[in-house]
């Protein structure tokens, strides 16, 4: 998705560079990680950066305001993305070992990755539970259902 560019808001590169100069390390850190998120956002392939870009993009867009609308509605999306990115990965690899197999460690690091495997679920998991407990009022409808609603 690509979003207006406003030179009164962004300014021109040399005014970003110069900008640069006053973030301390942490804070170049965090914008060298967003041009990561922005870099590797293939859109519902890639759930995670899809949903951080769109965020932070709402929350451009209205003006440094991040509504709980927004987010919510951003955070459906991302579990329906989530869930279909796992459902193809299952696919591929149950279709198409052969494409599979190579890119899996052959050095005895199979049981490491498996395990970080694992406990990468479970933060998910964790986090999952902490989002639900903060989510306010009625969930807004999905793209899908609004989608199936208007035919």
């Amino acid at each position: 998705m690509e979003y207006p560019v406003d030179p009164a808001r962004i300014g021109t590169l040399g005014e970003l560079i110069e900008a640069g100069k006053d973030l301390n390390k942490y804070d170049l850190k965090a914008a060298a990680v967003f041009c990561q998120i922005l870099e590797e956002n293939r859109g519902c392939t890639t759930p995670s950066q899809e949903f951080l870009e769109g965020l932070v993009m709402d929350w451009w867009r209205r003006g440094g305001i991040l509504e709980i609308e927004d987010v919510e509605q951003r955070l459906e999306t991302f579990r329906e993305n989530h869930n279909d990115m796992i459902g193809m990965a299952q696919r591929v690899a149950r279709f198409l070992p052969d494409v599979v197999r190579p890119h899996l460690p052959d050095n005895g690091e199979s049981a490491k990755v498996l395990k970080a495997a694992l406990e990468l679920k479970q933060r998910v998991e964790d986090i999952r539970e902490k989002v639900e407990k903060i989510s306010v009022g009625p969930k807004p409808p999905t793209i899908r259902a609004k989608k199936k609603a208007a035919a």
